[in-house]
């Protein structure tokens, strides 16, 4: 029920700036830019002999985003979230909540080849950022990273780039470690540090290398992993594949080991003149740990791009930890951008 109020919330938000567009088309320039995106779907349980289905909401994003000169912008956006399993009984609780995705300022230049860009405020991890921006699939999927609690996908903090030539990206991030959940009330003053180098000697060929490090309390446990990856991107070919050490784990979430991301998703338009897509992910679990079992994802499924603004797919996963019986699920997905 709660859920079903903040999306009504958010839509009305959004019909109004639709309205304000249409009859005050200059004050909206002058207001700034809304827009968002909104992911749901129908969604089956195909494990055991009680199988649940229905439709859910998961997520919907509203975007508000104002140039206020030619090289400072700010953006916020607000983030009504399906929450996910609390009372430990293995299916969504049905909840939503409210959540400030993004809130910050930005600065971005360039001299000569050199690209710049400094973001201040709940930003986006770098890292995280990047590789769905190369798998083009968040509405199906979240990152390893993301859906192993890994890192933040965003956090209170600061972050600085640099571009060289359209070939080589230098990012550097410094957060609070906390997330974009928890943005005060921080008990211990340490922070996150990440690094990521990003080479592209190709258009749509990506080599990246990352690295974070966080002591987490007084008493000297961190958080830390380390890694790289190759990935293809461009309007039609998306696939790659990213392994990550995390030599450094405080959460229940996830151990230390050795994570294997990789995706693909590729859109048939200009090769057969119909916007069908085939979309797939493959994670794999190694752990560096006693008595810890080995994990397997896999999830795929054929899609259709109706409009730049709305896309669907029928989405399988499979997922199977040790000895465990495998999670396996069904959905049709739909992503909508407003």
């Amino acid at each position: 029920m709660k859920l079903k109020f903040l999306a009504a919330g958010v839509l009305a938000v959004f019909s109004a700036g639709a309205v304000f567009a249409q009859e005050a088309p200059v004050k909206e320039a002058a207001a700034g830019e809304i827009s968002g995106e909104a992911y749901f779907g129908y969604y089956g349980d195909l494990n055991g002999d009680e199988k649940t289905h229905g439709f859910e909401l998961e997520r919907v994003y509203v975007n508000w985003k104002k140039k206020l000169s030619d090289t400072l912008s700010a953006r916020v956006t607000a983030d009504v979230y399906q929450s996910d399993d609390v009372d430990g009984d293995g299916k969504s609780d049905g909840r939503g909540d409210f959540f400030v995705k993004y809130a910050y300022f930005q600065y971005k230049d360039s001299f000569g080849t050199i690209g710049t860009q400094f973001q201040a405020g709940l930003i986006g991890n770098p890292v995280l950022g990047l590789v769905d921006k190369m798998a083009g699939m968040r509405w199906l999927t979240k990152n390893q990273m993301d859906t192993m609690k890994i890192d933040n996908s965003a956090d209170l903090g600061a972050s600085f780039s640099m571009n060289i030539m359209k070939m080589a990206e230098i990012s550097a991030y410094y957060a609070n470690g906390e997330g974009y959940k928890t943005i005060s009330g921080e008990a211990y003053k340490g922070k996150q540090y990440s690094g990521l180098l990003s080479l592209t000697p190709l258009k749509g060929l990506f080599i990246n290398a990352f690295y974070k490090y966080e002591k987490v309390d007084e008493e000297g446990t961190k958080d830390s992993y380390f890694g790289g990856g190759i990935a293809w991107s461009d309007k039609m070919y998306k696939a790659g594949v990213n392994l990550t050490s995390v030599t450094d784990a405080h959460k229940e979430s996830y151990g230390k080991g050795l994570y294997t991301d990789a995706w693909v998703n590729v859109n048939m338009n200009d090769l057969a003149g119909m916007p069908i897509t085939f979309n797939g992910r493959f994670g794999y679990i190694m752990p560096d740990e006693d008595g810890a079992d080995e994990t397997t994802t896999f999830a795929f499924g054929p899609g259709y791009q109706f409009a730049d603004s709305l896309q669907a797919a029928l989405w399988c996963t499979y997922a199977k930890t040790g000895d465990e019986k495998s999670d396996v699920n069904g959905a049709i997905k739909f992503e909508l951008k407003y």
